[in-house]
């Protein structure tokens, strides 16, 4: 989720992408943040994927397969 306390989601993406271990794992952004500037920001931490609350099975469903394939 984008908007955790202490440290949000794209600091934790960010800090994710730097570690050898996690530079391929996906990473889906999950928030209610539905703004371009958001979408923006999770491309720039290199998340693998964005998904605005409410989604439903269909599109976590398809976002995970995407990833996984």
């Amino acid at each position: 989720d984008v908007g955790m306390p202490e440290l949000d989601g794209y600091e934790l993406c960010s800090l994710l992408r730097k570690h050898r271990l996690f530079k391929t794992t996906p990473i889906i952004m999950v928030t209610g943040h539905t703004g371009f500037i958001d979408r923006a920001k999770a491309k720039l931490v290199r998340a693998s994927g964005y998904l605005t609350k409410p989604f439903n099975q269909s599109e976590l469903l398809k976002i995970v397969f995407k990833h996984l394939s």
